[in-house]
């Protein structure tokens, strides 16, 4: 079936979209893991490794655009049928999506910086840097879905199962975290932190929403092109 699935997608093209779209979420990832030490420096007082996170932010995010620009491109060079490039598209759509609230994120914390520096309690703080650990667990098991679609499909639809079950874990954390932030830290912080705080807090829950719905997204199209493939033996 894998066998049958890869020769499919080569004859289409499919395996150059689907080499750089990995390698696109691989620079998502990358932007992530930063965000996450990003919070870690700023909970750190660390300042310059800080400022060095939110810069390599910026570039990755350059480089996203990029390749985005790069998979269009690829995607008009093969003949994936019409369906299957439309969700392929969509996907990339998903992925820069990610990669933009990873940048408007850290906007915010730039400006928590410049603004109100030292005033966001270390504990909240950490709470966040949790937050985004699970998230970058999330994208992992994700992106390993979109590397096993050509090679092995039950071990793609396993992956896509761990995502459902990191979101989930994320979705309570998120619930604890706010409950926190409102009525632990509600009346120790003035209200234009307490905005932004929760402006952040609610772009990663976001992320994690918007990696689950593209892990959906990636079961529908194995399960098209494998009915496609092999409905008729």
């Amino acid at each position: 079936m894998a066998e049958k699935l890869l020769i499919w997608l080569t004859k289409k093209g499919g395996i150059n979209a689907l080499k750089i779209l990995s390698e696109h979420l691989t620079k998502v990832n990358d932007a992530m893991v930063e965000f996450k030490e990003l919070l870690k420096n700023i909970s750190e007082d660390k300042d310059k490794e800080a400022n060095e996170n939110i810069g390599k932010i910026l570039l990755i995010e350059e480089g996203c655009d990029h390749l985005a620009r790069n998979i269009s491109r690829e995607l008009q060079k093969g003949k994936l049928p019409p369906i299957d490039r439309e969700d392929t598209l969509h996907l990339l759509w998903k992925h820069e999506k990610i990669i933009d609230l990873t940048k408007e994120a850290t906007l915010i914390l730039k400006i928590i910086e410049l603004d109100a520096k030292g005033k966001t309690p270390k504990e909240l703080l950490k709470s966040y840097v949790n937050l985004v650990e699970n998230i970058i667990n999330e994208l992992k098991a994700y992106s390993l879905s979109i590397n096993k679609i050509a090679t092995n499909v039950n071990e793609a639809y396993k992956l896509k199962l761990e995502v459902e079950r990191i979101e989930h874990l994320i979705d309570e954390e998120y619930f604890k975290v706010r409950r926190k932030l409102h009525f632990k830290y509600g009346n120790q912080i003035e209200m234009p932190l307490f905005i932004f705080l929760k402006d952040l807090l609610n772009i990663i829950e976001r992320i994690s929403d918007i990696i689950e719905d593209s892990s959906d997204l990636i079961q529908v199209i194995m399960a098209r092109v494998s009915a496609m493939l092999f409905g008729s033996e």
